[in-house]
């Protein structure tokens, strides 16, 4: 028969493990962000490379279509078809509601974006902008539970961190090679400040 310090010990452990593979998946997630982040420095050189060659939207156009050709491919799984029908029934439930659909169209103004503006100002000082961006957008985000987390009060921290990435877009833009070199010191602060 289990004593009660042994299920209070069970209990603790259960927890701790809970709480480490919690950890865990946190640490896999910024991985694999900052492994998306590196591909995006890659693919806007790319699209850059593409739009000097043929125009912006045509290469738009083949970037994001590249994309869609792999994506229909997948749906010749079917466990990718029984994924798909879902979303189907989670917007007549409203378990998603329409304008949570519309990602992919925020995907290729970026995409569009990247195709005009890298050969103008560079790869680097186009993703400092981009994530300066990006970083003051999730804040209010956050605070309003907009995404599948929920709603996060805005702290002093992520507020200055923000400022911060907002500071390293202003010195990516401004002119001269040497302040091209100098944009990442600042939005290293912000990642870090923003992670504590």
């Amino acid at each position: 028969m289990p004593t009660e310090s042994g299920a209070t010990a069970a209990a603790g452990s259960t927890r701790t493990s809970a709480v480490l593979s919690n950890s865990a998946l946190q640490s896999w997630a910024l991985a694999a962000a900052f492994l998306c982040g590196a591909l995006i420095a890659i693919q806007s050189r790319m699209n850059g490379r593409l739009s000097e060659a043929v125009g912006s939207f045509p290469a738009a156009w083949f970037s994001f279509g590249s994309g869609l050709v792999v994506l229909t491919l997948l749906l010749f799984s079917k466990a990718q078809r029984v994924r798909v029908g879902r979303v189907v029934s989670a917007l007549r439930t409203r378990e998603l509601v329409w304008w949570q659909m519309l990602g992919g169209v925020a995907g290729g103004l970026l995409v569009g974006s990247q195709t005009y503006a890298v050969p103008i100002i560079g790869v680097a000082a186009f993703l400092i902008a981009t994530i300066g961006g990006q970083t003051v957008c999730a804040l209010f985000v956050d605070r309003y539970g907009l995404g599948p987390a929920p709603a996060q009060a805005l702290s002093v921290l992520r507020v200055l961190a923000a400022g911060l990435a907002v500071v390293g877009v202003a010195v990516a833009a401004s002119s001269g090679s040497r302040a091209q070199a100098r944009p990442s010191f600042p939005f290293c602060w912000a990642s870090w400040w923003a992670w504590a």
